[in-house]
């Protein structure tokens, strides 16, 4: 009788809730993860979308757009181009996520 009592292995109580609860922290773990990285994703997208809204709102301001028929006709020779040009290019190299 004694040797019936002495389970062991996987049968074992001990071993079963062991395993469960490693299953169930594994489980939440991934769960918790998938959250992070989908909020991570949304605010990084929002974040960058607001950027890039800002900025075309910017540049916007600085090209003339009654000009640009005019800049793609005569190219670098136009008037005001290289002014425009540059301010495009200073508003790329102050705003480093575009």
């Amino acid at each position: 009788m004694e040797e019936s009592i002495k389970i062991r292995g996987f049968h074992s109580m001990r071993i079963r809730i062991s395993v469960l609860i490693i299953l169930a922290a594994l489980i939440l773990t991934v769960a918790i993860s998938f959250v992070a990285l989908s909020l991570f994703t949304r605010h990084t997208r929002e974040r960058h979308l607001d950027i890039a809204k800002g900025v075309a709102v910017i540049a916007q301001k600085i090209i003339d757009a009654d000009s640009v028929e005019r800049y793609k006709a005569e190219g670098r020779t136009a008037s005001g181009y290289e002014e425009t040009l540059s301010r495009l290019n200073n508003l790329q190299k102050n705003v480093p996520d575009i």
